[in-house]
């Protein structure tokens, strides 16, 4: 249900392009407007939870200053991303403040003339991680300082961080129809290398990392452009193995909840002689509330989420046939 709408006028032309918002509640809406020299422009709103406006804030360029992303800091400060249009096509690096006031902007000249902030997101060491329409990841200290940078041959689609502060990077090879995943460590050294064919209209938009490392990718199966789609829901191992699917850890030899702490989601690892048994895992609330449970039977490894709850120490109970077997602390932090 829509709880309220509003409507912001700045010349003619506005239009919002990308939000955030932070721990506080606080809004940023960052978008583009035609000035009156009939030139795109950045802009940015800050605005409470019922959409009043607390600041605005303007970033203009002699040929124009298109938005990119936004990201919001663990120190509350923002980087924006924009792109200068025809002729330089350069992207700019903007840091300012939650008051709105500009910390420092830096440029980047464009490759290929694309934009370096098509994709932004923020690291867990801080850092800021952007994926440009020149098929070339980057990543900036939260000053703007460009750290290090790793470019694909091929369309690179997308990239994402993962559990153990390594990448996942895919996308199109050069000819256009296999679809690739490269595993990357911290440091951009290549892990291992994984091609998919891909024929007819078949694409995979999407992937996301499972608490045990394994991968899942979604997207679209279809035979050509004339007949209908599917969507399309692969899971891979922790090397990107479908068919030859393996498991991504050992047999557990002993009840493990790992990791934790954790942001709400774990796994929960059952010991291989006693795995085949059925087993029922409780989570209760500080008040002895119960929380979550979760019926399982012929597995090692369980994922368990507890995004739905607050954080703090929630206590895990495993029963095997009905009799308790094991139990932990579970602590949620965020």
């Amino acid at each position: 249900n829509t709880r309220w709408a509003r409507h912001y006028s700045t010349y003619q032309y506005d239009e919002f392009q990308t939000l955030a918002i932070s721990d506080s509640g606080a809004i940023y809406a960052f978008g583009v407007y035609q000035d009156s020299s009939y030139l795109y422009q950045s802009f940015l709103l800050c605005l409470n939870l019922n959409g009043d406006i607390i600041w605005r804030k303007e970033f203009q360029a002699p040929p124009g200053l298109i938005p990119s992303g936004i990201v919001i800091l663990p120190s509350g400060n923002l980087l924006l991303g924009t792109m200068e249009p025809y002729p330089s096509w350069d992207s700019r690096l903007i840091g300012i403040d939650s008051d709105g006031n500009t910390l420092f902007t830096k440029s980047y000249p464009a490759n290929k003339r694309t934009e370096c902030f098509h994709e932004m997101s923020l690291l867990t060491n801080g850092n800021l991680l952007s994926k440009g329409r020149d098929s070339t990841v980057r990543e900036f200290s939260p000053s703007g300082d460009l750290i290090q940078s790793y470019s694909e041959v091929a369309n690179l689609l997308g990239v994402v961080q993962t559990g153990d502060n390594g990448f996942i990077v895919h996308g199109i090879d050069t000819s256009g129809s296999d679809f690739y995943v490269r595993k990357l460590s911290s440091d951009w050294t290549q892990e291992w290398y994984q091609a998919y064919e891909l024929p007819g209209t078949n694409h995979i938009h999407e992937i996301v990392e499972t608490q045990s490392g394994d991968l899942l990718m979604a997207g679209r199966k279809g035979t050509n452009f004339f007949e209908p789609s599917l969507a399309l829901l692969n899971r891979t191992d922790c090397e990107g193995n479908i068919a030859n699917y393996a498991p991504c850890l050992p047999p557990p030899s002993a009840y493990t909840l790992f990791p934790n702490p954790n942001s709400g989601f774990a796994t929960f690892a059952i010991p291989e002689d006693v795995a085949a048994s059925a087993h029922t895992v409780q989570v209760f609330n500080a008040l002895g509330q119960e929380v979550l449970a979760v019926d399982t039977q012929n597995e090692d490894y369980v994922d368990m989420d507890l995004s739905h709850v607050q954080q703090g120490v929630y206590f895990l109970r495993v029963l095997r046939a009905g009799k308790a077997v094991w139990d932990t602390r579970w602590v949620v932090q965020r």
